[in-house]
């Protein structure tokens, strides 16, 4: 029996793609792997389509932090950036390189974001009440707007290097703009994706948003 290795990247929306093509290449299942792609695709365009009025200057200013403490950010070089960037957002952290690149109290405040969203795979090290009683954050306009989020999801995160990261695309959009998706359903979106290729609706499996 021959034994096949593969190693893929997946730090952007593209690798991730491309991993989807090279392993249903190797697994005999171009066809079903295209169909995936194809669905990937038309939920960025559903979003990319209601924010193309959307001047690069006028969108939100958001910063993502996780999973250690609120002062570790995604920078321009992780996928979060991208899901942000998709979503309509402007990643405040996106001149910084590496990997959850450490900033201070001083830097988030300096860049006063609007919305703070905070990664899915948190340590449990803190939370939006930790952020909101520290008083560091209080001339925050994210803190005193009372706009923090963790990112979905509890099954498959939608924040991590994968295709599936399309769903938090959607739904940072519907977060960032409520009234431009006023009619777009994210858990229905999701049912539908996992039900289609998973066997089992997001709900189903106990999908939280």
């Amino acid at each position: 029996m021959t034994t096949i290795m593969i190693a893929v990247r997946g730090e952007t929306l593209e690798e991730s793609f491309e991993a989807v093509r090279l392993m249903a290449t190797v697994l005999d299942c171009e066809k079903e792997g295209q169909a995936y792609l194809d669905d990937c695709r038309r939920l960025v365009a559903l979003v990319q389509d209601r924010l193309k009025d959307i001047p690069p200057n006028k969108r939100r200013r958001v910063l993502f932090a996780g999973p250690k403490s609120i002062y570790t950010v995604a920078t321009g070089e992780m996928i979060q950036s991208q899901v942000l960037s998709l979503g309509g957002a402007t990643n405040l952290a996106i001149g910084l390189k590496g990997f959850w690149a450490e900033v201070s109290p001083e830097q988030v405040a300096t860049w006063n974001p609007e919305v703070i969203f905070l990664g899915s795979a948190l340590e449990d090290s803190y939370g939006i009440a930790d952020i909101h009683a520290n008083s560091q954050f209080a001339t925050i306009k994210a803190v005193r707007d009372r706009q923090i989020h963790v990112f979905p999801s509890n099954i498959a995160w939608w924040d991590y290097p994968a295709p599936n990261c399309v769903l938090g695309v959607v739904w940072t959009a519907r977060m960032l703009y409520p009234d431009r998706f006023a009619d777009v359903d994210v858990r229905a979106l999701a049912d539908e994706f996992y039900a289609k290729y998973i066997g089992h609706t997001f709900t189903e499996m106990g999908g939280k948003l």
